[in-house]
């Protein structure tokens, strides 16, 4: 190859490097960044719950965004750490398994109302405190969820109960294990409050003096949208202000959605650390599942 050749393949190779590297750079500013939602698959969910709270946001803070999809909570993890995902809407459990990770920054937190874990029983199950659920079945949510699965065994701790002592039947949805408490297969039923209050109201005057609420955990941390931490500070300032601002606009937005119905009542907050998730950390400790939360090498 002659000299000029190579200087001019080299002079190619290192324009196609330079824009590899600024097209990545600009992504915020250009093509938009990602958003998701941990517990949300497919893109149809994403803009029913989320499409007024995207345009509104897009709007405000004159950042492009858009959906993408993840079928559950451990892709949601995975496609933020190969930066697949820019932002990212996840619960207390996701946020703390994301954050030991990848380096992440919370933009905003959602406060929930009234937003704990609720554990029920019937009335004549025999059932009087959470002592007596040793070697009596009981149905939590899916493995990892903060209300639904954490938090229950948490209680049970705190009320001399190894989780071991206890047949816990993990249900795939809310309502399969309020049914099994209502066909009397489990003993005993822990679920989110707003859930709860939900599937109470929707039964029968009969079926609702036959049940019994058992113990309400302390209160939990909210869910966050968090971004991967090099997005631009600039951009994320940009979207936080504009969160902020005008929060019961977003918060109104959010709760169009259907399933978003458990926001309501909620406040945005910008004050939010990583040590007010601690408490969901302690959690995953009782589940002995604390190996989630070691950084992965």
């Amino acid at each position: 190859m002659h000299r000029s050749q190579l200087f001019l393949w080299f002079v190619g190779l290192l324009i196609l490097v330079v824009g590899i590297f600024w097209l990545s750079e600009r992504k915020e500013d250009s093509g938009g960044l990602t958003f998701a939602v941990a517990e949300l698959d497919g893109l149809e969910s994403l803009q029913r719950e989320f499409g007024k709270f995207r345009d509104l946001l897009v709007n405000k803070s004159g950042v492009p965004i858009k959906f993408y999809s993840v079928p559950n909570r451990v892709a949601a993890t995975e496609a933020l750490a190969a930066s697949q995902i820019d932002l990212l809407v996840a619960g207390p459990a996701e946020y703390v398994t994301i954050a030991a990770r990848s380096p992440v920054e919370i933009v905003v937190g959602l406060q929930r109302a009234n937003y704990f874990c609720v554990v029920v029983t019937r009335k004549n199950s025999g059932i009087h405190s959470l002592s007596d659920f040793v070697g009596r079945k009981l149905a939590i949510g899916d493995p990892g969820s903060t209300s639904k699965h954490l938090a229950p065994l948490l209680l049970l701790k705190q009320a001399g109960v190894k989780p071991s002592e206890v047949k816990l039947i993990h249900t795939s949805s809310v309502q399969m294990g309020w049914e099994a408490l209502l066909a009397g297969d489990v003993d005993g039923f822990a679920t989110t409050s707003d859930k709860y209050e939900t599937l109470l109201g929707k039964s029968s005057s009969d079926v609702q003096s036959k049940i019994q609420l058992l113990k309400r955990s302390d209160d939990l941390p909210g869910d966050v949208i968090l971004a991967r931490s090099d997005i631009k500070p600039d951009v994320l300032n940009r979207i936080r202000s504009a969160i902020m601002a005008d929060s019961q606009l977003f918060v109104d937005a959010i709760c169009t959605g259907v399933d978003n119905q458990k926001y309501l009542g909620m406040q945005l907050s910008d004050a939010i650390s990583d040590k007010d998730y601690d408490s969901t950390r302690d959690m995953f400790a009782v589940a002995d599942m604390s190996y989630l939360l070691t950084p992965k090498r």
